[in-house]
């Protein structure tokens, strides 16, 4: 009984760890929108992490959202659809897919976080046109 009690504590303790990284990603994801939706795309790209930032400057993403909302105009809204969490050499990483729509157009956007000992930060964002 005492083992099956510490077995269902375990569970119950690694699915709390779970919900809550998930929150704190989608946290970061949401802020990451709403940066977006202001505008604000020099706080938004400051959410990238350092991979992200050593493969893309960010001045240069910086450059590429301000493209996309002047082809595309304002974001209207946007909603998460799904997630999956893994870890990859150690470090885990939480993939979500957003549908997003803008004034002329909707995407379907994916991104993932990575988290790091400062909070989860953009590992990569990649969109395609609906």
């Amino acid at each position: 009984m005492k083992k099956l009690l510490f077995i269902s504590g375990l569970f119950f303790a690694l699915t709390l760890v779970s919900c809550s990284d998930i929150s704190e990603a989608r946290d970061v994801a949401t802020k990451f929108y709403e940066y977006r939706q202001a505008k604000d795309n020099e706080n938004a790209a400051s959410l990238c992490s350092s991979e992200f930032l050593s493969n893309t400057s960010k001045q240069d993403f910086v450059d590429f959202l301000d493209y996309i909302d002047s082809e595309y105009g304002d974001l209207q809204t946007f909603k998460s659809s799904n997630f999956h969490i893994q870890t990859v050499n150690g470090d885990k990483i939480t993939s979500f897919v957003y549908t997003v729509n803008y004034d002329s157009g909707t995407f379907t956007d994916s991104l993932a976080l990575i988290k790091k000992s400062d909070g989860y930060k953009l590992l990569y964002y990649q969109y395609e046109l609906k």
